[in-house]
């Protein structure tokens, strides 16, 4: 990976990406709910094991440095991120999830 400065990075084209029709995308913090619209983008039906968190891990505490490097990507992935939920969201009630 290489670091690119926020300022080069055009949110509205990733957006625009992400809400092409041929793009899938699910959300691991709501893992039932893109399972749920894998199977309306792709077909079958959801099987039990699906909804298993068989990677379970421990939330790590994070320094103060790791911290403020965090903050100095908020700007760019809170717009993405608040964009890309309003596109699962609408996936989300046209799909019945």
């Amino acid at each position: 990976h290489h670091y690119v400065d926020p300022r080069k990075l055009d949110v509205k084209e990733a957006l625009r990406r992400v809400a092409s029709p041929s793009f899938y995308f699910g959300m691991t913090d709501r893992w039932d709910e893109s399972i749920c619209l894998f199977h309306y983008w792709y077909g079958g039906e959801t099987q039990p094991f699906e909804l298993l968190n068989s990677r379970p891990t421990k939330r790590l505490d994070i320094s103060a440095d790791e911290d403020e490097l965090n903050r100095e990507l908020v700007d760019v992935d809170t717009v993405f991120v608040a964009g890309a939920i309003k596109i699962f969201e609408e996936r989300l009630r046209v799909a019945g999830c």
